[in-house]
C-alpha cells in the first residue's frame, strides 16, 4: 500500500531523513515513534505528497505520492495550524480522526484503545505530542 525507497529529505544542511526504506501492506499499521525533530512529520508528509524528497521514491497504492490517486487512498490530510493536535493528547487525536472517518464516540474509543494496547503505546497515549 505504501512504499518508500531510499528516501532522503534534507533542508538545506540538515539532513531529516537518510536513505528510508519501508514497506506497508493494505491492513497492516505501523506507529511512528520518536523525539522531535527525529523525521516523524518529514516522512508523513513525503507519504501526503505535501513535501518532495531530496532523493528517494515513496508510492501510495501504486500511485506516486501527492497525485489524487495516491491522495484519494490516503483519505486525509494534515493541516498547517499544528496547534489544535498539540493541545489533544495521542489518544484524543486518534479519537478526533476515527471520528472524521465515520465512528461513533464509543466505537472510536473502543477502536482507539484496541490500537494503543496493540502498538504498544499505552505509556505515552495520554500525553500530548509535544512531549
Amino acid at each position: 500500500m505504501i512504499a518508500v525507497e531510499q528516501l532522503t529529505r534534507t533542508f538545506g544542511r540538515l539532513t531529516v531523513l537518510d536513505g528510508l526504506s519501508l514497506a506497508i501492506e493494505p491492513g497492516e499499521r505501523v506507529a511512528l515513534y520518536g523525539p522531535n525533530g527525529s523525521g516523524k512529520t518529514t516522512l508523513l508528509r513525503c507519504v501526503l505528497g505535501t513535501v518532495t524528497p531530496t532523493t528517494g521514491t515513496v508510492t501510495v497504492g501504486g500511485h506516486s505520492a501527492g497525485t489524487f490517486a495516491a491522495r484519494s487512498l490516503i483519505g486525509v490530510s494534515l493541516a498547517q495550524e499544528r496547534s489544535f493536535y498539540l493541545r489533544l493528547s495521542g489518544r484524543e487525536n486518534l479519537i478526533l480522526f476515527a471520528r472524521l472517518r465515520g465512528l461513533s464516540r464509543r466505537a472510536a474509543a473502543s477502536r482507539v484503545s484496541e490500537l494503543v494496547h496493540e502498538l504498544e503505546l499505552v505509556e505515552v497515549a495520554g500525553k500530548r505530542p509535544r512531549t
